[in-house]
């Protein structure tokens, strides 16, 4: 009965964000994959696309509130179409079915795996971004949607005002001063990297990335000039260069054989 009433209040909440989810009642409707724990079950969320959903490419939400967790929806905006979810779960290990080559009898054979998922309190902002849907797992707590776009804005632009940059995605874009245009310009051909994927100078970074026709390091920081293009987004044209920063997102843990956030 309570885990009725959880799924139906998640439901309730994300309708009046005006997003559209599935709230899954066992982990195998979330994913024939999963196999499941009993009373011991994991959090599970991912985007995909069904009839009937979000824009252009149907995007609709998938959640498993799991059990034994606290899940809950602590905000909603509807004109930005946005959350803030909030999820809290000890320790899990999460077992999935995997289809793994053996080369011996050169034929797919299913093995059980099990991943080890860290528990605590995580917290979300969910919804729309633009042309798709989004979740973005915060780096600290947020109550409101608005609180939680300020702590997504990297440090160097907390007490910026938005005139001052431009933003696709996570990717921030701000001038770069006179100083470093100088520095800029006098670059060699060989030291710009043209049509490249952002984030140079980060570390691997997950998901499609976002290509600018123009990069450059200089002194470990990233720069930008020119379109950057991305499947979800409007293009933004940089017509001169633009420092590049990343927003605060934290990596959410992979499920191995599923998307689990997108």
């Amino acid at each position: 009965m309570e885990s009725q009433l959880v799924r139906k209040n998640l439901k309730d909440e994300f309708r009046k964000a005006d997003l559209p989810v599935k709230v899954c009642g066992t982990p195998e409707d979330f994913s024939s994959r999963i196999i499941s724990q009993g009373s011991q079950e994991s959090f599970l969320m991912d985007i995909r696309t069904q009839k009937g959903g979000k824009n252009e490419r149907n995007e609709v939400f998938y959640l498993y509130p799991g059990k034994g967790n606290n899940v809950k929806i602590l905000d909603t905006n509807k004109k930005l179409q946005q959350a803030i979810l909030r999820v809290e779960e000890p320790d899990r290990v999460l077992v999935t079915k995997q289809h793994m080559w053996d080369k011996d009898v050169r034929k797919y054979r299913v093995e059980n795996v099990e991943q080890q998922i860290v528990g605590g309190e995580k917290w979300f902002l969910v919804g729309m971004d633009e042309m798709h849907l989004f979740v973005a797992q915060l780096d600290r707590p947020a109550s409101s949607v608005s609180e939680a776009h300020g702590n997504l804005r990297p440090k160097t632009l907390k007490n910026k005002s938005h005139a001052a940059f431009k933003r696709q995605g996570e990717w921030f874009f701000t001038p770069a001063d006179r100083k470093t245009l100088v520095r800029l310009d006098s670059l060699s051909e060989t030291e710009i990297h043209r049509n490249v994927g952002l984030g140079r100078a980060y570390a691997r970074l997950a998901g499609r990335p976002h290509i600018v026709d123009e990069s450059a390091i200089l002194d470990g920081i990233e720069y930008a000039r020119g379109s950057v293009k991305h499947p979800d987004h409007k293009t933004k044209t940089l017509s001169n260069w633009h420092r590049v920063t990343k927003n605060t997102e934290q990596a959410a843990p992979e499920i191995k054989g599923l998307k689990w956030i997108d």
